[in-house]
């Protein structure tokens, strides 16, 4: 990976404003004092543990990079990527001073306003009449008949907070925002506001009356929208957005930024030991009522959030000042959360950039044992973040909560479900915005991310920086969507409460959990997004016509399980809820054991996934009828599309069991009838897709005359001295050798059809014979004798200086083919099958692939080996995900992955093993990618590296120009397009369209007449007359007939200097074309392609100018194709 010039940056002090008359509190740059507040801890803060100090000269060491990063490399990017996305202040500081500047004198220039008694709805009417401003009151709004005293006053203060201040804020950011707090003054509240949302209604109306003295303005102009702060209904907030009208504006730099209005309290309004999770605000007007006691921890950390704005702002500049990594930690910090989709409001998972920064200030002042910090001051900023990641995947909040200064933590109690950071100096969870599936999810993407970092031979600089991972197909093995439509209202109400919405989003969590158990390891919930509104017009909360989207990463192991094992009949107490859960579905069970469970049995042979199934039943019975059938569910939808004769829910062993049995047969047979030769066999070892659970086509699954290609294997004899000393001798003594087992093996086996053939013929440096072996039951297998002093007398050949060029030549190619077909193939084969084991849905992914690669015409310049390595590559090194569990995401990402790849910049490794790639491989691995680079620029041999732990060569399968350029580039194009598809559509996908064959771009497509195909395969199968259906299991002719493929391997053969043929493998329907070459050129002999001379003058080389006579080859090949061709189309 080249790297770009990283440039150092000193930072930039000079930014600090002096305070005078027009200046805000707080704000000045990186180094001015925030706002000062009268802090009123809950408990002492403990003594902070003097930190461990770097000094500048070590960290520039080799030895201390390579503790800290990855490598130096990755230490590069890093330093590159906080470069890259710190905004350049210089160019919008001037703008947006005077821009805050004008905004503070138009809001303390806002009259006040004389305290309103009247009802809400006439308040409402005379604002909305008066300043065309309608006031954003939270759901639940106040009864219209309710009385408050509403009023305005001017701001007690008005700071600037947020990100942009302490410096944290990112050029990515879009768009950048920074918060604007007034505070409001204490006068216009009451001592018990902060009950029953009293202090929401008045914030809003305070609100309102900003929003209308800003509108009304003529001091500056504005575009003034509502929001709710991070997605929650109580705090609306004023979105400011500065209209740029000239370019002599000095708003010009500001045309993409937005400035939100934050109504905030002072610290000391409410007494925060009212405010603590545990209390209840949210109280009946019976006081007998149950509800009265229920606590409210959501609702009193939203009132105690606006009070402590200011108080967490002056926290973030201390650490600025006492660590001087932590403003770097926090933009990488950014970054990685919005690659993952994760922000602070609700609808993000209530955990952003504002948690991120306090958790990392307030763990570097506590959290650890005794009180002591949890992080040193003297992290680096990769330290920092490494370290906040690692504390996040490890530490569990809902189980075991974290309180950071406070003595006696005992005071604060687990909120069930909900993940507790409590801060003790503040009296505040600093997570109360996050659910139990939001903070699960924020946990699984955290120990993904650290997996990745903890691989110290592939860089994943990438995986943990630079790519996306929240696309929803993905990020997930299946995805719900469920209405909002049929949850429980008023006929009156066209739009969701906020309450309601987030106990349904409870309820679905806490039914699929109990239901699924452990057939998955996450759920997620995301719940649709409120929008900014006018100002002029009404808030309006969620609306019902959209869905809450559910998404599922499943267990492999326990996913498809028929049978569930409840509690024992003996746990009377257990046994009652399964019951009351499950209803008549639960049922008692005896097993082998003799214990007596409650059980649960699924239908294996069904319509539906057993996932599927499970959720259908709960939603059902927990809730009714039509939510079940609102529904929509979107998993396993590729299924389909994978060509097999057996139930798509069968396993993949399963699907090839038959093919396994029938070569260890196979086995046995064969060293049983080699027994009585000279020579033993020392192994037969399998070396095709077929036996390594990835080909596309399900051997003998279509019965025993199938139209089936040969398994290829090998056979290996064991040593010996006396096999001739001569290739074409060797050649000689394989056929024998096959013909003797053929022999044997038709004596003893009755059934058994033995064929020995003959290959390479114009080729005497190539293997020459092969055995198919067909059994009756349909298997049929091709066997080819592995000497290895045909290696050895290759490489001699190839050190002989007197060898002409193009012997040598030819020797080269044959030494590369016997290394491909003898000794990486049966590895190869080997090491797919353990991955096909170890990863369950593998199987059907990488045959997935392969159709998707048919489909696009690329297959036959794509060998099977070279893309199940690029599958393989999305379950061994999968990162930013983990391995995907469903066919469908493993596709997907894989499509993903190919987008990504930089063929020529990049070789693409993949590790088949279980264990860790050798750094060692990794370093021969790329020495030999940059070697190829350097001796082949222009990539004429080697376009594609692809290179494994059990090969290492790289271009074992990607020498000799396949695929050639115009082909890899092609493949990255359909790759791209692919990926914009999958991103467009989410959970719309159309995966038929994934799969369309487009042949708009080239220049021929020939059509092959189908029915011809398959004529010689329906007399095989019987299809027809009944004397032929008596005589189908005789003809064994039709195993490895592929008359389309012939077709096309011939056309190549004769026309592969005029064209690049491109062809459907699994449907073998069409056989598209591109002319090569496209320009003309001057006339030479042996051109091997039909030519036809320019007209005179019209070649700028003279009139022996020629070019390619398209008419006269397409004709040739409709004279060969015959009957076998449909029609030739021709743009």
């Amino acid at each position: 990976m080249a790297t770009s010039t990283i440039k150092k940056r000193s930072r930039d002090k000079s930014g600090d404003m002096e305070q005078d008359d027009d200046s805000f509190e707080g704000f000045s740059g990186s180094d001015n004092e925030p706002p000062k507040n009268h802090e009123r801890p809950v408990a002492k803060k403990p003594k902070r543990a003097h930190p461990v100090q770097v000094s500048a000269e070590s960290l520039t060491g080799g030895a201390y990079v390579g503790e800290i990063y990855k490598s130096n490399l990755f230490k590069l990017q890093v330093d590159e990527l906080i470069c890259s996305v710190k905004p350049k202040y210089a160019r919008i500081e001037d703008s947006v001073n005077k821009l805050l500047q004008t905004l503070k004198r138009v809001i303390e220039d806002i009259p006040a306003r004389e305290p309103i008694s009247a009802s809400i709805s006439a308040a409402e009417k005379q604002m909305l009449k008066d300043d065309k401003v309608a006031i954003p009151f939270p759901e639940p709004r106040p009864k219209v008949d309710s009385s408050y005293t509403l009023s305005y006053q001017k701001p007690a203060h008005i700071n600037v907070a947020g990100s942009y201040p302490v410096q944290t804020i990112t050029q990515s950011d879009s768009p950048m925002k920074l918060d604007l707090v007034i505070t409001m003054p204490d006068a216009i509240f009451q001592e018990k506001d902060y009950l029953n949302n009293r202090y929401f209604a008045r914030r809003a109306y305070y609100l309102a009356c900003i929003a209308a003295g800003i509108k009304n303005s003529e001091k500056a102009a504005f575009k003034v929208t509502f929001d709710l702060l991070h997605g929650c209904q109580s705090l609306p907030v004023l979105v400011l957005e500065p209209i740029v009208q000239e370019k002599g504006s000095v708003h010009k730099h500001l045309k993409n930024f937005q400035v939100v209005v934050i109504p905030t309290i002072s610290r000391d309004l409410f007494p925060t030991g009212k405010l603590l999770p545990s209390k209840s605000c949210v109280r009946a007007k019976d006081p007998k009522s149950s509800t009265s006691e229920k606590s409210s921890p959501f609702y009193n950390a939203t009132v105690l959030h606006d009070s402590l704005v200011t108080s967490y702002l002056k926290l973030q500049f201390e650490t600025t000042k006492e660590c001087d990594q932590y403003r770097d930690a926090c933009m990488l910090g950014r970054v990685w959360l919005r690659q993952r989709g994760l922000e602070s409001r609700l609808e993000g998972g209530g955990f952003g950039n504002f948690e991120w920064a306090t958790l990392i200030a307030l763990l570097l002042n506590g959290g650890g044992p005794k009180g002591m910090p949890k992080f040193s001051q003297g992290y680096s900023s990769y330290q920092l973040f490494k370290a906040m990641l690692q504390y996040i995947a490890t530490k569990n909040l809902i189980q075991s909560p974290q309180v950071v200064g406070l003595e006696d933590s005992s005071a604060v109690s687990k909120i069930p479900g909900i993940p507790l950071f409590f801060d003790g100096v503040r009296g505040h969870n600093v997570l109360f915005k996050m659910t139990e599936w939001s903070y699960r999810l924020l946990q699984h993407e955290a120990k993904v991310t650290i997996s990745s970092l903890g691989d110290v031979n592939l860089d994943q600089f990438n995986a943990a920086f630079i790519a996306k991972t929240n696309h929803a197909l993905c990020q997930y093995d299946a995805i719900l969507e469920v209405p909002i439509s049929p949850i429980p209202q008023n006929k009156s109400e066209t739009h969701l409460k906020s309450d309601q919405l987030r106990e349904f989003s409870q309820d679905i969590y806490t039914v699929l959990k109990t239901a699924l158990t452990s057939r998955v390891d996450l759920i997620t919930i995301h719940t649709p997004s409120a929008e900014a509104w006018d100002v002029e017009r009404p808030f309006k909360a969620r609306k019902t016509n959209r869905n809450v989207t559910t998404g599922f990463l499943f267990n492999p192991e326990n996913i498809d399980r028929t049978v569930d094992h409840g509690p024992s009949a003996e746990t009377e107490r257990e046994a009652e809820q399964f019951r009351k859960f499950w209803g008549e579905k639960a049922e008692l069970r005896r097993f082998k054991d003799g214990s007596i469970r409650e059980s649960l049995v699924w239908k294996e042979q069904s319509d539906f996934t057993v996932f599927r199934q499970i959720i259908s039943y709960a939603v059902k019975r927990h809730f009714d009828d039509n939510l079940e059938q609102g529904l929509v569910f979107t998993e396993n939808i590729a299924e389909k599309l994978v060509a097999e004769a057996t139930n798509s829910m069968d396993s993949a062993t399963a699907l090839f069991q038959q093919c396994f049995q029938a070569f260890q047969g196979l086995v046995n047979d064969v060293n049983k009838e080699l027994e009585d030769l000279s020579l033993r066999v020392s192994q037969v070892l399998p070396a095709d897709a077929q036996l390594s659970q990835s080909s596309v086509e399900i051997p003998m699954a279509r019965g025993p005359a199938s139209k089936t290609q040969p398994a290829n294997c090998i056979i290996e004899f064991e040593s010996s001295g006396r096999w001739p000393d001569d290739l074409e001798a060797i050649q000689k003594t394989k056929i024998a050798f096959l013909v003797k087992l053929a022999e044997s093996l038709e004596a003893s086996k009755d059934g058994i059809t033995c064929r020995v053939g003959i290959e390479n013929e114009n080729h005497a440096l190539l293997n020459q014979g092969f055995l198919d072996v067909i059994y009756p039951s349909g298997a049929a297998f091709r066997l080819r004798i592995h000497h290895d002093r045909d290696a050895t007398l290759l490489e001699r050949d190839l050190k002989d200086k007197t060898l002409e060029p193009k012997k040598k030549a030819e020797t080269a190619a044959a030494l590369a083919a016997y290394k491909q077909q003898y000794l990486h193939s049966p590895i190869h084969c080997q090491a797919i099958q353990g991955v096909a084991t170890r990863f369950p849905s593998f199987s059907k992914t990488v045959r997935l692939v392969k159709q998707w690669f048919s489909a696009q015409l690329l297959s036959p310049h794509f060998a099977d080996a070279m893309i199940e390595m690029f599958v393989a590559s999305t379950y061994t090194n999968p990162y930013p995900w983990r391995a995907p569990t469903s066919p469908t995401t493993g596709l997907l990402r894989t499509l993903l992955f190919l987008a990504r790849w930089e063929w020529h910049a990049d070789p693409w490794i993949v590790n088949l093993g279980a264990d860790p790639l050798k750094e060692s491989d990794i370093v021969a691995i790329k020495t030999r990618f940059q070697a190829w680079r350097s001796i082949d620029p222009a990539l004429n041999r080697v376009v594609m590296f692809v290179a494994s732990n059990v090969d290492t060569d790289g271009t074992t399968w990607t020498d000799y120009g396949n695929p050639p350029k115009v082909i890899a580039a092609r493949m990255t194009a359909l790759a791209k397009s692919a990926a914009e598809y999958i991103k467009a559509q989410g959970t719309k996908l159309d995966l038929q369209t994934l799969f369309a064959t487009n042949t708009s771009d080239y220049d021929f497509v020939i059509h092959i007449n189908r029915r011809k195909l398959s004529e010689r395969a329906n007399r095989a199968n019987g299809q027809g007359f009944k004397n032929i259906e008596l005589q189908a299991e005789l003809d064994t002719q039709i195993i490895g007939y592929d008359p389309c493929q012939l077709f096309v391997d011939e056309l190549t053969r004769l026309y592969s200097n005029a064209m690049v043929l491109f062809s459907n493998s699994a449907r073998k329907d069409i056989i598209a074309g591109l002319w090569n070459p496209q320009t003309k050129r001057s006339w030479k002999v042996q051109l091997y392609y039909s030519s036809i001379q320019l007209a005179k003058g019209k070649g700028p080389h003279g009139d022996d100018e020629i070019t390619v006579n398209k008419d006269a080859i397409l004709n040739e090949i409709a004279r060969l194709g015959g009957d076998l061709i449909l029609r030739i189309d021709t743009k």
